[in-house]
């Protein structure tokens, strides 16, 4: 896993095309922070609801017209 990798404890992780949320998940389980940037709103929701049923955490989108939590 190129997290824990390329990562120590508590580094930020960046992931440009956060897609549905893999990279930021497994970051908050390896205790990273994350950064996620995605321009569908689709893939938003969808990291909404995977961040939810696997961490129970809601995540926060800042931006565009959707600013806010989601």
């Amino acid at each position: 896993d190129h997290i824990l990798s390329w990562s120590s404890t508590h580094d930020v992780i960046y992931d440009s095309f956060g897609g549905s949320g893999p990279s930021g998940i497994m970051s908050a389980i390896y205790n990273r922070s994350f950064i996620l940037s995605e321009i569908s709103i689709d893939y938003c929701n969808i990291m909404k609801e995977r961040f939810k049923l696997r961490l129970n955490k809601d995540i926060e989108i800042i931006g565009g017209n959707n600013v806010g939590n989601i």
